[in-house]
């Protein structure tokens, strides 16, 4: 008995019960000499058994009492097989998949029994009959009593910490439902539209707020790339800390890199004192860079190694620091034509296109002007005291027969110039804003104009010796230069050129022009 007793002391410091099943079929198996010890788990509904061997599970259906498994299950007591009726269970399927290692002498169904004498699990025990002899005396079956009050205790507790860790998850998840749902709404205010593709794009940063992957903010000049990455940010969990942005397009090339990263004092002629960079200031916040396609071909190099390291060395310096910040960029260019002209580098590129976000331009989505108009108008009565009324359906009509190569912020501005020529408490109506339509139309096509011009002076120039190969290049400068002045708008570039669509759609296939 004291054998046994000192043996459940040392099984009695387990606290989970995988170690105990463990332990404890290691030492029946060994103290009895068997030749095998299994465990057996019980479905809730009494129906399967399951057996796992490593990561391999197996699982029997014991509905049926053809098996001698089910057998065991109703008995719900110790269960011996030997001698004839082993050889008539041994057709038994489930039990040869079993015991398929082992010689086949004496089979042992040994409940184990928990709190309510329920068995919710099993142990299989085969070896010769002599080796059971232990298992039928006292000493043996108060031992297994011990063994199984630790084990109810054990199984409880762990089934209490996974309702907790279940009802904490789903808390989580209702949390984040209800953050989702009060993140679109707060967006609606900011990124305005009625459109599905205005939903989609604000239920697209709202989940992207929610991840810690890179953003890539795509969309033309004017639809509101830096309002959906400072969107981004604000619903974040770093929605206290800073929201730092640099235009990579607007900062020469050999400042760049001391604005991102800093410098020491004498690191160039003026640096008469250490200057922290944007990459700091960005600590525990967003750093946005925008038209990240534009930046210098050396500088990204280290900006991928900050991306990947999160450390950076200010210029100048010797010293290594640690920024911990969310990367958000954007781009108006096609990024990965310039990966294949070898003006982007393609590690970075990847390593930036985590969580890409798209920004329709607003003539893909014309129903949002008339909203988007009387958005514009609370905005402008709000920031100038005024009170203009709204817009009138016929200056929304001439509004959503525009293009907009300027996008919503062309629309906002158009906007704020017909509330200046609005009286208060009147309406913007199609004579204020159909003149500056005109105008832009007609501004647009000038500047195609002049730039067919510099081109006729430069062709001019060439010494041509094949006028064919020669008319094409100068139409294919043509085609691009106009095409990428409108930002890709076939519509507007075709117009302006004095085309129909169709036939600039078919000069850019023939040309192979894919802006």
């Amino acid at each position: 008995m004291a054998g046994w007793l000192e043996d459940a002391s040392t099984l009695l410091t387990y606290k989970n019960s995988r170690e105990f099943f463990h332990s404890l079929s290691q030492l029946i198996l060994k103290k009895n000499s068997l030749r095998g010890v299994y465990l057996l788990e019980i479905s809730s509904d009494g129906r399967f058994f399951k057996y796992k061997n490593g990561n391999q599970e197996t699982v029997w259906d014991v509905s049926d009492f053809d098996c001698v498994l089910a057998h065991a299950i109703q008995k719900n007591d110790t269960l011996s097989i030997e001698g004839e009726d082993l050889n008539f269970w041994v057709s038994d399927g489930s039990l040869f998949e079993l015991l398929k290692p082992c010689d086949k002498e004496r089979i042992i169904f040994y409940p184990l029994k928990m709190s309510g004498n329920k068995t919710e699990y099993f142990y299989v025990l085969h070896g010769d009959i002599a080796c059971f002899e232990m298992i039928d005396k006292d000493d043996f079956q108060e031992f297994m009593k011990v063994c199984n009050a630790y084990l109810t205790a054990i199984v409880e507790s762990e089934r209490k910490d996974l309702l907790r860790i279940s009802l904490s998850d789903k808390a989580n998840e209702d949390k984040k439902k209800l953050t989702l749902k009060k993140g679109l709404d707060d967006l609606s205010n900011v990124i305005a539209g009625h459109s599905s593709v205005m939903k989609k794009l604000r239920e697209q940063i709202s989940r992207a707020a929610f991840s810690n992957l890179t953003v890539m903010v795509l969309g033309e000049t004017g639809v509101g790339k830096e309002l959906v990455s400072r969107a981004v940010h604000d619903l974040s969990e770093r929605k206290n800390n800073p929201f730092v942005a640099i235009n990579c397009a607007a900062i020469p090339d050999s400042l760049l890199e001391s604005e991102l990263f800093g410098y020491v004092k004498g690191a160039f002629s003026g640096a008469n004192q250490d200057k922290k960079g944007l990459i700091e200031n960005a600590h525990q916040g967003t750093l946005f860079l925008d038209e990240i396609g534009d930046m210098p071909h050396n500088l990204q190099a280290k900006v991928l190694r900050v991306i990947e390291t999160k450390k950076y060395r200010p210029v100048g310096s010797k010293k290594e620091y640690e920024s911990d910040f969310r990367l958000v960029v954007a781009t108006h260019v096609n990024l990965r034509d310039k990966v294949n002209s070898n003006d982007f580098r393609k590690d970075l590129f990847y390593r930036l296109y985590q969580y890409p976000i798209k920004i329709p331009p607003l003539r893909e989505r014309t129903g949002d002007i008339k909203y988007l108009s009387e958005y514009f108008v609370r905005q402008f009565n709000s920031h100038h005291d005024k009170d203009v009324k709204g817009i009138e359906v016929e200056a929304c009509d001439a509004l959503s027969n525009y293009d907009f190569p300027g996008n919503v912020r062309e629309l906002k501005h158009l906007i704020q110039y017909g509330c200046e020529q609005a009286d208060n408490r009147g309406y913007i109506n199609k004579e204020m804003i159909v003149s500056r339509l005109d105008e832009m139309s007609f501004m647009n096509e000038e500047e195609v104009g002049e730039e067919i011009n510099s081109f006729n002076i430069e062709a001019s120039d060439l010494d041509v010796t094949d006028l064919k190969e020669a008319v094409k290049e100068f139409e294919s400068k043509i085609l691009y230069r106009t095409l990428k002045k409108y930002n890709g708008n076939r519509s507007m570039a075709a117009k302006s050129l004095g085309i129909p669509k169709r036939t600039l759609a078919d000069k850019c296939l023939k040309l192979e022009i894919s802006l």
